[in-house]
């Protein structure tokens, strides 16, 4: 007889993964802010302790994009092989969803540097420069 209820903890199918994934880091990574001395700190000193944080959160979604996109693809491309030995019993419509998501995910990083660029986020002296 099946076990209704289970000490384990289960986690199942990739959407779940990636949300444990992106909590974890998330939540994690706003310890470093409150790590030394919370006493003495200001409002704004913990702030800027967090947007000094956040190009290090944009680098592991990147490299959480670029993993998931990999294996999205890998997935992706054994439905095709599966669908072609099956003689078109498998649906070729999981496939190519599969496909054009991890195109989508391998261009995010892409996206996010290009943004970021544009509109004078980098730290350098890329794009339009305001004076008065």
């Amino acid at each position: 007889m099946q076990q209704i209820f289970s000490n384990k903890p289960r986690i199942t199918g990739v959407r779940t993964a990636y949300k444990v994934v992106v909590f974890t880091v998330l939540t994690f990574s706003a310890f470093g802010a409150f790590a030394q001395g919370v006493g003495d700190m200001t409002i704004g000193d913990i702030a800027q302790r967090i947007e000094d944080q956040i190009p290090g959160m944009v680098e592991v979604l990147e490299a959480a994009a670029y993993i998931g996109g990999i294996i999205l693809g890998i997935k992706g491309i054994l439905k095709f092989k599966e669908n072609n030995e099956s003689k078109g019993k498998v649906s070729l419509a999981v496939p190519i969803i599969l496909v054009a998501a991890s195109a989508t995910l391998l261009a995010l990083p892409t996206a996010i540097n290009l943004g970021t660029e544009t509109i004078g986020l980098d730290g350098g002296q890329s794009g339009p420069q305001l004076t008065h």
